[in-house]
Formats: structure tokens, sequence, C-alpha cells
């Protein structure tokens, strides 16, 4: 899994599996899911990310029992 920022487009990416994408939708305002040949989600988009994120530049990974 990846997590990009981009702050000159103010986006927040996670990239779930690196393969081509054939479809996306927006599933709110500044949300696009993507989905590969099978219908599966692989990654996400949010837009205006720093008005949407406490901070967009640091991600924190959490394992649960």
């Amino acid at each position: 899994m990846h997590i990009l920022f981009d702050p000159a487009e103010d986006r927040l990416r996670f990239i779930f599996k690196d393969c081509p994408v054939s479809s996306g939708n927006e599933v709110h305002p500044g949300v696009h899911f993507y989905y590969d040949d099978r219908g599966e989600v692989v990654g996400f988009d949010i837009d205006e990310a720093t008005s949407r994120v406490d901070d967009p530049r640091q991600a924190e990974f959490q394992l649960e029992d």
C-alpha cells in the first residue's frame, strides 16, 4: 500500500494495489474511488486534503489484535 500527498494539487492518494484502474467514481464531493477490472477498490483520492485531514504529511499504521 502507498500513501502519497501532492501539496501542489492538495490531494491525498491511497493506493492499495498496483494495477491498472478500469473505472472510478466520486463517492462524496472530493473523494474518488478507483476500481480494477474485477470491480475491486484499488485506491482512492481525497481532494483539498489540507482542509479535510489533520496532517496529510503524516500517517500512522496500527495492527489490531
